[in-house]
Formats: C-alpha cells, structure tokens, sequence
C-alpha cells in the first residue's frame, strides 16, 4: 500500500510540473 501511494505522490507531482509548463507556454504565446 505504501510503495503505490509513493507512486501516486510521485505522479500528482509529474501532472503538476506539466501543467505549469502548458500552461507558461501559453501565457507566452499570448504574450507575443
């Protein structure tokens, strides 16, 4: 149980960093 819910930090941590790359690739994009 715990090794899974390692995982499941690890993978809310993984979502997290990609969402705030989208979402300053966009505030770029809209910015130029």
């Amino acid at each position: 149980m715990e090794p899974y819910q390692k995982h499941e930090k690890r993978l809310m941590i993984l979502m997290f960093i990609v969402g705030f790359i989208m979402l300053l690739a966009f505030l770029r994009r809209v910015w130029m």
